[in-house]
């Protein structure tokens, strides 16, 4: 079981910050910045969200973003994801190999040191490919070092699950905005 949410959470926080590349292109120069909010309903978080942030005005670029990638009280964020991934691979750290290791304490510490300015709206692009080239080296790493057994037959079926999930949340928000017939901002 350890084996399989350390899967999830590791392509949780890849996906997660590729969407929040994608919007950052989306919504580059546009003055409103409030495109965001459907990441929020991506995940159905729009409550906890505007309960810590506030609803009035609080859907903001800068609101959503730090929601996503660095709040740590948020168990979705980034941030989170990877502090849940690290417990995670604590438990099986006798069976992982050191590389793993390395590279998990690597990518949480960046994440949870995030200077101000790497969320930025001219960095952020920068700071979420960064974070994807990081879970992906995780990926290759598990790839290459975890034994052959029931272990990584689990971590696999984690990441297929999280990438099925991610998918099938995708759909049904934009499957929803098209049978409202609301224009709503946000890729297409």
């Amino acid at each position: 079981e350890i084996y399989f949410w350390l899967g999830r959470y590791v392509e949780r926080s890849a996906s997660m910050s590729r969407l929040v590349q994608v919007q950052t292109a989306f919504d580059r120069g546009r003055a409103d910045g409030t495109g965001w909010a459907w990441l929020l309903t991506l995940y159905d978080q729009l409550d906890d969200f505007d309960e810590r942030y506030g609803a009035n005005g609080g859907r903001s670029a800068d609101n959503v973003i730090a929601y996503c990638l660095t709040d740590q009280s948020h168990f979705g964020s980034v941030a989170s994801t990877l502090a849940a991934a690290h417990l995670n691979a604590r438990g099986l750290r006798a069976l992982i190999s050191t590389d793993f290791w390395i590279q998990i304490n690597r990518l949480r510490g960046r994440v949870r040191n995030l200077p101000v300015t790497a969320v930025h709206e001219n960095r952020l692009a920068q700071t979420c490919q960064q974070i994807q080239t990081d879970a992906y080296a995780l990926l290759g790493i598990a790839e290459s070092t975890f034994y052959r057994d029931s272990g990584w037959r689990f971590f696999c079926l984690g990441v297929e699950v999280e990438r099925a999930d991610q998918m099938s949340r995708l759909l049904d928000v934009r499957f929803a905005q098209l049978s409202s017939g609301v224009a709503v901002a946000g890729p297409r």
